[in-house]
């Protein structure tokens, strides 16, 4: 399964997404006993209800479809899709609001906003001037894509170095392009090759054919050895008594390797990111000079096993350590404002003497005295540096814990969970 992840060229990507996604409903196809896409939809939706991986790897899917539906949603029409490409949009914010995707999600924002504000005129010049270009086969392309295809024509015959007098060299190269690219066609049928379609655009997702490759028998032998699809618990290499917990076993189960459940919660978890974001940076503060503020807002799920020890390992040096190199690179986790609150509380509470610390003083200082003052107040209550330590552990056990009942109200997304009105029409095809 993990041939979906070592992909050779990046070109290779959108060839081999597609085995590996034909290999999983092909699988699911065979244990649901059907081949109608509404009742394998349902099946996997069931499967998923029951096994927080199956779940998981259902997320996986569906990501792959939105990239499959962006690039439908150049070549769709005559002049490609804007609806798709905005209903692309909107569920890609859920994965840039959980990737700590800032960029994109400020991107995003800012043109969804546009466009929704925008007037009818405005819709217009997008979507039949803005948004693609037909190439010399009639093909939509993107706009951005076009710019490319014009620098690269350009740098096919200027090269790739900046020399003296190049703005006259490019000038001229633009010039004589048409006769360059007549020479070059004729070249192509000297050589038997004819004319090279695919210089200037790929042919529509819907009319391209491929072979199956490793790629899909892979992951077919992969996922039919694991009983990831099967009725039932699973088998090899994913056998685990934990059923509600997102831990898989390798080698017979001498090694654990735990996952966050947040990643199943993860469409709700990016949606209300985004609400937030926007409701901050559009409402609260608009056109802001700076985008900081939200510093858990948009952070990384940590939905591998690495990311959720070093989240836990963080959690664990903020509440529990006293040495001040533990707080160094923890800034973006742990600020100023988070450590002035710490020592209002200590004073307010437990050490009436204790100096009072405002956020404008350097943050060096203000470790130095939270270290200083923790410590002091563990070794003077012992049990509350032991509750902050198992607060840790507890966290740590309960954020690998997903229950029936959540996931069936999790799946309801509709980034798993398809609109009903089109699976309805695909069960009575």
């Amino acid at each position: 399964m993990n041939w979906i992840y070592l992909i050779r060229d990046p070109k290779d990507g959108l060839n081999e997404w597609r085995q590996y996604l034909l290999a999983h409903y092909r699988e699911a196809s065979e244990k649901s006993g059907s081949t109608n896409p509404a009742v394998i939809h349902d099946y996997m939706i069931k499967r998923s209800i029951e096994k927080p991986l199956c779940m998981a790897i259902l997320f996986d899917l569906r990501l792959l479809e939105i990239i499959f539906m962006t690039r439908d949603a150049e070549k769709s029409g005559r002049l490609g899709s804007v609806s798709m490409f905005l209903t692309c949009l909107r569920f890609s914010l859920t994965l840039f609001a959980i990737t700590h995707a800032t960029n994109y999600c400020h991107l995003v924002t800012e043109f969804l906003e546009w466009y929704d504000l925008g007037s009818e005129t405005d819709h217009i010049l997008f979507e039949r001037y803005f948004y693609t270009r037909l190439s010399p086969n009639g093909k939509p392309i993107w706009i951005d894509k076009g710019v490319e295809w014009t620098v690269r024509h350009v740098r096919r015959f200027t090269g790739h170095r900046v020399r003296p007098n190049h703005d006259k060299k490019v000038e001229q190269t633009i010039a004589e392009i048409p006769f360059h690219q007549r020479t070059l066609k004729e070249l192509r049928g000297l050589h038997g090759n004819g004319e090279a379609v695919g210089s200037y655009t790929t042919s529509s997702w819907n009319e391209q054919t491929f072979e199956l490759g490793r790629p899909f028998f892979f992951t077919r032998v992969a996922v039919r050895a694991t009983n990831l699809w099967g009725e039932g618990d699973f088998e090899d290499e994913l056998a685990c008594e934990k059923a509600n917990s997102m831990v898989l076993t390798e080698s017979k189960g001498k090694k654990e390797f735990i996952m966050s459940s947040s990643l199943l919660d993860a469409p709700r978890i990016g949606l209300d990111r985004i609400r937030d974001y926007y409701i901050e940076f559009h409402i609260n503060q608009r056109f802001p000079t700076t985008r900081r503020g939200l510093k858990d807002s948009l952070k990384t799920l940590p939905t591998t096993h690495l990311r959720r020890l070093q989240d836990i390992n963080i959690t664990r040096k903020i509440r529990c350590s006293t040495n001040p190199d533990d707080f160094k690179k923890l800034q973006n986790y742990y600020d100023r404002k988070d450590i002035v609150q710490e020592l209002t509380h200590l004073r307010n509470f437990f050490f009436a003497d204790m100096e009072t610390y405002n956020e404008n003083q350097p943050r060096p200082l203000l470790v130095d005295a939270l270290c200083e003052w923790r410590k002091i107040f563990f070794e003077t209550y012992p049990m509350m540096y032991q509750n902050a330590w198992d607060s840790v552990e507890e966290m740590a056990e309960s954020e690998a814990q997903t229950t029936t009942e959540s996931r069936s109200e999790q799946i309801q997304s509709t980034l798993y969970s398809l609109d009903q009105e089109i699976v309805e029409l695909y069960r009575n095809m």
